[in-house]
């Protein structure tokens, strides 16, 4: 505990606990989404390198971004004094941006580390929205899912917002929809072996598609090699200026991954179809419209969210 900050004080309804969490039994589907280059270029700047103060940049990998759906059975506090308290199930829908973070040395942008941000991820139970916003900062939404656990051959997401303008009332509304339109040819199996070798697998499999591959490839490189930082924007609002944040820092959370198990597809398409809204903004912020994809894969993983390390400023 750093002993210039003043202890948590514990009160009222106890619906968040401290980090490190273990998260057991995840089991996702990925589809790699083509979004707009410029507008995620913009989001990451706004979102992280100038937040950053010049400590540290942020740059896509190009204009892909990867959606992932799906449960963990359990999720709970390893922390001292809570790690008995029981857990919660999740099931989540998230929309992640592989990047490089780095520096500007002299005009020259120099990466120094592979990281992953989540500018949407939606939940469905109150506790894990609280903890993932309190504790880390992730932007987390409510959503429901039909059905609840998100794996199926087509799954709907709503989430709480709307369209606005004066006389709107918020609601729930469906934002997202995920469904195989074309089961394609058989699937080739899972992809086993050490992690070197299965990237290796992966990238000859994915020889043929050029740019979307390395979208891919990086994301499985850091599932499969057990660890990689996620980055967020930890921010709270000004409670005398609320469009000022009184604590606002760039934090990237360790996260180490276990039992991956990986199953990869060329061939099933999958739709996404995105419906506007503007209180999730997820094409004015990603370019990320409806559309279909060839790229899809399966994991399953056991994860464990370590402290989050506050980077900048």
């Amino acid at each position: 505990m750093n002993p210039k900050l003043p202890p948590y004080v514990e009160f009222g309804a106890r619906e968040t606990t401290p980090s490190p969490f273990e998260c057991n039994d995840g089991q996702f589907r990925g589809l790699v989404l083509e979004g707009d280059a410029k507008k995620i270029e913009d989001l990451c700047q706004r979102m992280l390198t100038v937040p950053a103060r010049g400590m540290v940049e942020y740059r896509p990998l190009g204009h892909y971004v990867v959606l992932v759906v799906g449960p963990f059975a359990e999720l709970r506090s390893m922390a001292p004094g809570f790690n008995a308290k029981g857990f919660v199930k999740e099931t989540q829908l998230s929309l992640w941006l592989p990047l490089a973070a780095g520096n500007n040395l002299g005009g020259l942008f120099v990466p120094e580390r592979f990281v992953m941000a989540c500018p949407y991820v939606f939940v469905d139970n109150p506790m894990s929205l609280l903890n993932g916003r309190e504790e880390f900062g992730y932007a987390k939404a409510m959503g429901k899912f039909e059905p609840p656990n998100g794996l199926a051959n087509k799954v709907e997401v709503t989430t709480f917002g709307g369209n606005f303008a004066q006389g709107n009332q918020a609601g729930w509304d469906q934002l997202l929809q995920v469904e195989l339109v074309n089961p394609g040819a058989p699937p080739g199996g899972p992809i086993e072996g050490p992690a070197e070798a299965m990237v290796v697998a992966i990238t000859k499999a994915l020889s043929g598609l050029g740019a979307a591959a390395g979208a891919v490839v990086l994301f499985v490189e850091g599932l499969l090699g057990g660890e990689v930082n996620q980055v967020v924007l930890k921010q709270f609002r000004d409670a005398a200026n609320s469009t000022s944040a009184c604590y606002q820092a760039v934090v990237e959370v360790p996260v180490v991954l276990s039992n991956v198990s990986l199953e990869l597809s060329l061939s099933e398409e999958w739709q996404v179809t995105v419906t506007p809204l503007d209180s999730h903004p997820i094409d004015e912020e990603l370019g990320v419209q409806t559309q279909t994809t060839l790229l899809s894969f399966t994991f399953g993983a056991n994860m464990i969210l370590e402290p989050g390390q506050v980077v900048a400023p």
